[in-house]
């Protein structure tokens, strides 16, 4: 559980799936961070999808340009 004192960096730590203060970190090979809010260490997936949402608009509209290459190129 995050203490009231601790202080960042924040942790998510994915053996015990919870937000830890750098001082409470005992896994600290399985966790993701540093964040600079427990708030941000905890709404990690969020972040990580709106992220993965963004690069396959991205990837989208690449492919789509492509697409559009090869038409001109096959003369259609």
């Amino acid at each position: 559980m995050v203490g009231v004192m601790e202080t960042g960096p924040w942790y998510w730590c994915l053996t015990h799936e919870r937000v830890e203060a750098n001082g409470e970190r005992d896994d600290p090979t399985n966790s993701l961070g540093p964040y600079d809010s427990p708030e941000a260490a905890g709404h990690w997936q969020a972040r990580r999808d709106e992220r993965d949402e963004a690069w396959q608009a991205v990837d989208d509209a690449w492919n789509d340009e492509d697409d559009r290459d090869q038409d001109r190129d096959d003369g259609r």
